[in-house]
């Protein structure tokens, strides 16, 4: 169970004591034979870390049930979500960890030490599935920058998988799980209401099964060890439509009720008819007649919610071997060889032809003779038809994802001149990325389709079969109500394919010395000085292919092309790192020291950096310890960055000025006042277009996105400090209480397209940023009909983030025989982890400080996932023996808490979703051991199977809300429930 390092569970805290009382006055050797902690390459006597490291331990991967790494980290208060296996639409198909919210990219991951590589092509983001759940011998977190022991991207801190090595014998861990949930939340009736299918009351889905069978030898001699594992993984998908609550998207319609929402691209079509520049209306082909009618959202829309996936289907494999021979004590030889294969879909809703234009006279092929009297009822020659139809015959868009991902690491370390010793390494990682889209719409084909005549035997044809264009073309009749034939949709989808692979190459050297030895140390102090020093050379690369119909956006539903990318990076680095105790065993001085390091990095792609950093403890007595340190930490763009081409994609949640007026208000949908939308250019020029600019209804608008010339590292500052108390009067309790300030300067990112939005509308700042489509028909004003319209919002160095808060540790274990009840009575512990987060500010744009927003206490529309104020996790676990077969009872229980949140002020007013009320989650967990090596183990997460708090589209910033919720914030399906079994021979 997580705990902070420096305190441990109470019995290693108690030997961590001992160890101080009992220092050899000879420093050297115990340096030497000391404990290597996360965040320092100098190896501590004790247990103690001058900066706050938090370690989840194995007990608590099995508590969980943990089948994905994610799940198990999004349970600690430090981290928020990532990607993940609960979200479908934009994902790729890997799982990252976020720590502080400050992206994932500032977060660095290391297995035993050693950086991951990337999971995917042009980021610096590590792949969570590549970790072998099931070998996770403990997880260390630390807070705060890092850069000047690991490098770039340890801005908001490491995560460190230590891995099982060293095994003898054979293990086999197997699990099973799945997802229990009764239906009956009260949107069901809004569903029904609305005409759409609601699911059975019970569920029972999600099932995963998971095996893990590790094999491991020493060496005769007992200087070495073999250990060799196999893994796999494999999930069943669950589909929106299985939840009453996500069977639709909602719409708030105030402050008492949902309504079931859609998407305007819809079956049968929707039609925006325009007369040159004048708007005749909306209409939808009747399918009670052979007219059209007009469009009624709350009627017509399309519901895509029932195609997505609330949980990704996944297959996992792996493989791998640790070994190591110790030929003496200078040459201790090592490697570690690991290899994954991941293979998920991401389903969403079906695609279409969103927003096509044609221009058609009252002799088009596909009209009824009713359609042309009702839309040429004004005698015109010819009309602009705006076609919105969803694909439902092709069904959802299938994206396959794999990544297969490799790992080598070879190195030899030891001791020398009885001082020093030394660890040199190379390692080498790539993963292989490649992507299958399936059942999406060719935007070329589809202006062919539409684009249709009588031939000379009076059939409707293809006008590009006619002229040889495209003799395969097939009509497409988009104002029927029926189905269209499958040559017609065979003929419009085509595959979308990509194929990219990063690679890691680093190779890395380092000497300690403990100069105790030479007697280099403080009078006042028992241990000596230490030091470390060393280079390290790290290359990457990054590749993305991707076809024709990538490149050219000719995929109706991707919102944007997705153009090829190569590029590298290389950095040479040398560092150094030094520990000097400077008072110890003293009165008001148990424990006094400081340590400092500096690393200097010099790139290929960008200016050469400095990270550096001091920190210390002081201990006035054993008991207490107070702790702190400042950290200088880089983060250096990632070759997706740099060499991101510029196009025009969605990624923009509102458009304050679209949509019809109100009558009652004189407001425009969006919720944007005549004179907030006049600060936009091309409405102040054409006055009229308030109130005429359609709006859509999924809430997706398109922004302009590649990358800007010139990108710098980021540069953050990290401050912590922190109180430490383990009373010796209360056996076995230590509470540990750490303050942390990152802030992030130049970040590299965009200003944010809905903070340019907010920004001109409200302040009229960067409205140069808001390019409206000037064509004509429904395009006219639009961020959305095409790719005419946008908000430029390019990668370049940006503003600061900030992030301030508190973490609580609080750990206490009871042995009931101290209370009297018998040696084999057991005992209680008590684990409590929590963050209190004091500040969460974003200032995106340099020198304009009205633009600056604060999501502590917030979610929505800027600040995307909520950021409570208070969150925690408190587990309670009571072990006894028995004497059937020699076995130890387990039984342990968690609360998990997290506080409420409000809506920022981008999502705009919204009654219903303002605030999402604080949610609380029970698990349980019970387990038996026979004689040390066969586990039972049963568990249930979220017990009382409570729903997720349910968002409207309005307040739903992107990618990271699935199903009407936030699926990696909040347990989503219901009650998980696992049965776990590992036998050890």
């Amino acid at each position: 169970m997580a705990q902070e390092l420096a305190q441990a569970p109470a019995a290693a805290a108690t030997e961590v004591a001992q160890a101080d009382d009992a220092a050899a006055p000879n420093g050297a050797a115990k340096q030497l034979g000391g404990v290597q902690v996360t965040g320092s390459r100098i190896k501590s006597p004790t247990l103690t870390s001058n900066s706050p490291v938090t370690v989840i331990g194995k007990e608590e991967i099995k508590f969980q049930g943990t089948t994905r790494v994610e799940d198990l980290l999004n349970n600690i208060p430090a981290v928020f979500a990532g990607d993940g296996g609960n979200l479908s639409n934009g994902t790729t198909g890997t799982a990252t960890v976020d720590l502080r919210n400050l992206g994932p990219a500032r977060t660095l991951v290391l297995v035993d030490g050693k950086r991951l590589q990337p999971g995917v092509p042009g980021n610096t983001a590590a792949d969570l599935n590549f970790i072998p759940t099931q070998l996770i011998q403990s997880v260390e977190i630390l807070t705060g920058g890092a850069s000047a022991i690991y490098g770039s991207d340890a801005i908001a801190g490491v995560v460190n998988f230590t891995l099982q090595k060293d095994y003898e014998g054979v293990r086999v861990d197997y699990q099973r799980s799945g997802y229990q949930h009764t239906n009956n939340n009260a949107l069901g009736a809004v569903v029904d209401a609305r005409g759409f299918p609601t699911p059975d009351k019970n569920q029972f889905d999600g099932q995963g099964h998971q095996l893990s069978i590790t094999l491991g030898v020493n060496s005769g001699d007992g200087k070495g060890n073999a250990t060799v594992f196999a893994n796999y993984l494999q999930l069943d998908p669950v589909t929106q439509d299985r939840r009453d609550f996500s069977s639709c998207t909602f719409n708030n319609l105030g402050s008492s009720r949902y309504q079931c929402a859609g998407s305007g691209t819809t079956f049968p079509s929707q039609l925006f008819v325009f007369d040159g520049a004048s708007f005749l209306g909306s209409f939808t082909p009747d399918p009670t007649g052979d007219g059209v009618r007009p469009y009624v959202g709350a009627r017509d829309a399309f519901n895509f919610a029932p195609f997505n996936f609330y949980q990704r289907n996944q297959e996992r494999y792996g493989l791998g071997g640790f070994a190591h021979y110790k030929f003496n004590d200078a040459a201790d030889v090592y490697t570690q060889l690991l290899f994954n294969d991941t293979r998920t879909n991401a389903v969403i809703a079906p695609s279409g032809i969103f927003g096509e234009t044609i221009t058609i006279t009252p002799d088009y092929a596909f009209l009824t003779p009713t359609q042309r009297n009702q839309l040429f009822a004004g005698g015109q020659d010819s009309l602009d038809i705006t076609v919105l139809r969803r694909n439902v015959e092709g069904g959802g868009r299938d994206d396959n994802l794999r990544n297969t991902a490799y790992r080598a690491v070879f190195g030899v370390k030891g001791e020398f001149l009885k001082a020093w010793s030394y660890d040199t390494s190379i390692q080498y990682g790539t993963t292989i990325f490649s992507e299958v889209y399936r059942n999406e719409f060719s935007l070329v084909r589809a202006r062919r389709a539409l684009d249709v005549v009588r031939d000379d035997s009076g059939q409707i044809v293809c006008r590009s079969v006619i002229d040889g264009t495209d003799p395969n073309c097939v009509p497409f009749n988009a104002f029927s109500p029926q189905r269209q034939s499958a040559d017609a949709i065979n003929y419009l989808q085509v595959p979308g394919l990509q194929n990219g692979q990063t690679t890691q190459q680093v190779a890395t050297g380092s000497i300690t010395g403990a100069l105790g030895e030479y007697g280099i140390q403080s009078p006042f102090a028992k241990d000596g000085l230490s030091i470390a020093f060393g280079g390290e050379y790290r290359r990457e690369t990054g590749n993305l292919d991707t076809d024709i119909s990538f490149q050219t956006g000719d995929l109706a539903g991707q919102g944007a092309p997705t153009l090829p990318i190569s590029g590298s990076v290389a950095v040479k680095e040398l560092f150094g790192e030094v520990r000097i105790p400077l008072a110890q065993g003293l009165p008001g001085f148990h424990e006094l020291g400081i340590a400092a390091a500096y690393r200097y990095s010099d790139y290929t792609q960008t200016s050469s950096t400095n990270t550096y950093k001091v920190d210390g403890e002081w201990a006035p007595v054993q008991d207490v310890r107070f702790r702190g340190g400042y950290n200088r930490a880089v983060r250096a763009p990632a070759i997706g960055e740099i060499v991101d081409p510029t196009r025009v994609a969605l990624g923009v949640n509102a458009d304050p000025c679209a949509g019809v007026i109100d009558p009652a208000t004189g407001i425009v949908e969006g919720g944007g006042t005549r004179a907030q939308c006049a600060n936009d250019p091309l409405i102040a020029a054409n006055p009229t277009l308030y109130g005429n600019i359609l709006a859509n209804p999924a809430n997706q608008y398109n922004q302009q996105i590649g990358t800007s010339p010139g990108l710098q590292s980021e540069k953050a500052d990290t401050y912590t400090a922190g109180l430490v108390f383990t009373p010796t009067f209360v056996k076995g309790l230590s509470i540990a209480l750490d303050y942390f300030d990152i802030t992030v300067d130049g970040f590299i990112g965009g200003y944010g397209g809905d903070t340019i939005i907010d920004s001109c509308y409200t302040r009229g700042a960067l409205c140069n940023l808001i390019q409206r489509d000037n064509g004509p028909g429904a395009a006219f004003g639009s961020l959305w009909i095409g790719n005419g319209g946008f908000v430029v919002n390019t990668t370049q160095n940006t503003g600061s983030l900030t992030s301030t808060g508190v973490d609580v540790s609080v750990n206490y274990r009871l042995r009931l025989a101290d209370l009297g009840l018998g040696s084999r009575s057991g005992s209680l512990n008590f684990d409590l982890q929590g963050t209190r987060t004091l500040e969460q500010n974003v200032s995106p744009i340099p020198g304009d400080p009205s633009a600056n927003y604060s999501c502590a206490g917030n979610y929505g529309i800027q600040c995307g996932v909520p950021v409570p104020l208070w969150r925690h996790r408190f587990r309670t676990t009571y072990t006894v023996p028995t004497p059937i077969l020699d076995s130890v009872l387990t039984f342990s229980a968690a609360w998990r808490y997290f506080g409420h949140v409000t809506a920022d002020d981008a999502s705009g007013p919204n009654d219903l979703n303002r605030r999402i009320d604080a949610q609380s989650y029970v698990d349980l967990s019970a387990a038996v051991t026979f004689a040390g090596s066969y586990t039972f183990r049963l568990g249930v997460q979220n017990l009382l199977d409570n729903d997720p708090p349910i968002l409207s589209q309005t307040v739903s910033p992107g990618v990271v809300v699935n199903g009407n919720t936030f699926p990696q914030v909040y347990d989503t399906l219901g009650r998980y429930l696992y049965a776990n079994i590992v036998l050890d021979f």
